[in-house]
């Protein structure tokens, strides 16, 4: 199936904040609740350490659920602890701050907002986008390399959406469980609640959404395209895939970052790998 870079609701500059931010805030609840992200951490933490970075700079961060899972298991699995600025387009403010106020977070946001195409040079750190790149279209997707390249930052993107009928099954599946879960989401709100089951618009716009993604998504072999000749042979690109540990899907992924030594030089400086472990053949 080829990519259609249809519109979605949540990136349209008159679309409620109440409305973005509960969408958010439910994607958010399924990533860290069913630990979407856990099984890639392996391949960021390993590129962090070559890059040399010890700080992270995630673009389009929404919820931010998914980074705050990947800082914990960074720094519980693998002795490996990272500084964390969350940044959005349309900045979920009301989470940020609830993450912030974890003891020792290592966590802060900016509340202004910051377009991932042209990232302001004064906010460095390794950049990550996870559930996000897909909202961008080839021309813009490159932008967001090519800026990390420029100002000579790595970068990481992790996509949970596929172009397939099993990827359309997910945000069906959320949209309904929603319904279950809305009061228990933090913090608790009215308006929530009147736009979840007196008019269900919250559902409704997280299901076109969801669906929108998928027809969206970027495969391996096109991310992987998008960033050939990037940095030359400076940087080291990776693409690849990596299943869920229990659930039935994958997780799509692009790494790219700076060469830091005669070793990585002398590699291909463009390399496609499908990392598959052993008990997912």
């Amino acid at each position: 199936m080829r990519r259609l870079h249809l519109a979605e609701l949540e990136d349209q500059p008159w679309f409620p904040a109440t409305i973005r931010n509960s969408m958010t805030d439910l994607l958010d609840f399924f990533i860290r609740h069913f630990r979407v992200y856990d099984s890639i951490v392996p391949i960021l933490h390993n590129a962090l350490k070559e890059a040399s970075a010890h700080s992270i700079l995630d673009l389009c961060s929404g919820g931010a659920g998914a980074i705050q899972r990947v800082q914990q298991i960074l720094a519980q699995e693998h002795d490996f602890k990272v500084e964390i600025i969350l940044s959005d387009l349309y900045p979920n403010k009301h989470a940020y701050e609830r993450l912030i106020k974890l003891r020792d977070s290592g966590i802060n946001y900016l509340s202004s907002s910051v377009d991932a195409t042209k990232v302001p040079q004064n906010l460095t750190g390794f950049r990550t986008l996870f559930t996000s790149f897909h909202h961008f279209d080839s021309h813009d997707a490159r932008k967001i390399l090519s800026n990390a390249v420029k100002q000579g930052h790595g970068i990481a993107i992790f996509e949970l959406s596929e172009r397939s009928f099993r990827g359309a099954l997910g945000p069906l599946f959320s949209a309904i469980l929603s319904f279950f879960i809305t009061p228990f989401l933090r913090p608790f709100s009215l308006k929530r609640i009147f736009y979840t089951y007196v008019v269900p618009i919250i559902p409704a716009a997280y299901l076109f959404d969801g669906l929108v993604s998928q027809l969206r998504s970027y495969t391996p072999e096109e991310m992987f395209e998008l960033a050939r000749n990037l940095g030359d042979k400076e940087y080291k690109w990776e693409a690849g895939f990596k299943k869920h540990d229990f659930l039935p899907f994958k997780i799509n992924y692009l790494v790219g970052y700076k060469a830091s030594d005669s070793a990585l030089l002398s590699q291909p400086c463009l390399k496609l790998e499908h990392r598959t472990p052993a008990h997912d053949q």
